[in-house]
């Protein structure tokens, strides 16, 4: 055969598939403006973290008031939440969520939760804090579920119409033809049952005095979607030096309700929403670190929920410091109406469609950012660190943060471990 008279197969290369980048609010917008540095490790750097408190903590708290909510349907709402046995109602789901926890990885930290559970897994229990333990200890975290559901349970479980609604809209960066997606997950509350409970429930009296209107709500159907955080309500003057838009968290948390609240209309048979609320559990079971940063914050005027000047609660705070902080009489100090005062933050939605710009730039800032790296420059140098100490503390990757460093924190510093792999 004479190999001259075969024609050459020309076959095409074939294009890379274009993927559409997706960003979570919480996972990607918030983490990115709370720190970029550890958000590039630990969000796009895929490299565990060695010490998971704070995602465990998020997690099991989300998951915990869910299983309560249930409960309280598969009890036939006959029990008020308020009055619910730690030991033999909820201790029992947080068993629960700490197994499915444990299944997919997520560690916890035996300081804040007790893992004895004999009847799931026997060999957790030789991880209790006692040896001979017959019981569960109710350590922080366990303390925090209890209080998050006697709060909020009365208020929020009777009017929850849709757990978990998973959201998803597809967006354009700016001055750009590439789009990506933005996901969230909200808790739906009906704003008409609300409105016609009887007796009059405590949360429409909660929201009438904070400014909420819902005469025309007989016209017009209308949600209200809420967000559990699981941490205090933060400061409204914690600006982020290293976001171009200068977004503090205190502003990000109203920006994520209004946003969502615009994916949540955009669904089929869904209604407007009218109000977001979002849930700081940690401010009904604060502790000594959270009434201190609440004193200093009340004195530099930098919370929108600040301790009375010349009330008894102030009084009982100033008292408190004055005596060395004692941690026997830290339940004494807030009373019920200011811990939900300050857990439960109140956000009018008007027009939702006006965060969309927002959102766009942030998606904007972290694609920049990995365009920086991907053009041959290192980390540190494209993803800067911000120092803050609740969050540094408990940052797995504190030990080569230049701001741990630069601020001479030789105590954050114990060990070097080994760099992730960049991209």
């Amino acid at each position: 055969m004479n190999n001259n008279n075969i024609k050459k197969l020309s076959i095409p290369e074939k294009k890379p598939s274009y993927h559409i980048p997706e960003f979570s609010f919480t996972g990607d917008f918030l983490s990115f403006l709370r720190c970029p540095l550890q958000y590039r490790y630990w969000n796009k750097g895929r490299w565990n973290p060695t010490r998971e408190v704070q995602l465990w903590f998020g997690e099991f708290i989300h998951k915990v008031m869910h299983k309560a909510y249930q409960y309280w349907i598969d009890t036939g709402k006959r029990i008020d939440p308020s009055s619910w046995d730690w030991l033999k109602e909820i201790r029992p789901l947080e068993e629960e969520a700490f197994i499915e926890l444990r299944s997919r990885g997520v560690n916890y930290n035996g300081r804040i939760f007790c893992p004895y559970t004999p009847n799931y897994y026997p060999y957790h229990s030789r991880d209790c804090l006692s040896n001979n333990a017959t019981q569960p200890h109710q350590l922080k975290a366990s303390e925090n579920a209890e209080a998050a559901i006697k709060y909020v349970g009365p208020l929020i479980f009777p009017f929850i119409r849709d757990l978990e609604v998973k959201l998803r809209g597809l967006e354009q960066f700016p001055s750009s033809s590439q789009q990506f997606f933005v996901v969230g997950i909200v808790d739906v509350l009906s704003a008409v049952e609300v409105y016609r409970g009887s007796p009059t429930p405590a949360l429409l009296i909660y929201l009438r005095n904070s400014g909420i209107d819902f005469s025309d709500v007989e016209e017009d159907e209308f949600e209200i979607i809420i967000d559990y955080k699981a941490m205090r309500r933060p400061p409204t003057n914690s600006n982020n030096p290293d976001s171009q838009q200068n977004i503090n968290e205190f502003e990000a948390h109203q920006l994520q309700l209004e946003y969502y609240s615009y994916l949540r209309a955009k669904q089929q048979y869904a209604n407007p929403v009218r109000v977001g609320i979002v849930i700081y559990l940690n401010e009904f079971n604060p502790k000594k670190e959270d009434l201190f940063k609440l004193y200093e914050e009340t004195r530099n005027n930098s919370t929108d929920i600040p301790v009375p000047p010349d009330s008894k609660t102030m009084e009982r705070l100033e008292k408190w410091i004055e005596d060395g902080k004692p941690d026997d009489s830290i339940k004494k100090i807030l009373d019920r109406q200011f811990k939900l005062d300050r857990g439960l933050r109140i956000i009018p939605i008007n027009n939702p469609n006006k965060t969309r710009k927002d959102v766009k730039n942030l998606a904007k800032q972290i694609q920049e950012h990995i365009d920086k790296e991907r053009r041959s420059q290192t980390i540190q140098s494209v993803w800067s660190g911000r120092f803050k100490e609740e969050t540094c503390v408990a940052c797995s990757y504190r030990y080569f943060c230049p701001q741990i460093r630069k601020k001479s924190l030789s105590s954050l510093i114990n060990v070097s471990p080994t760099l992730p792999p960049s991209y």
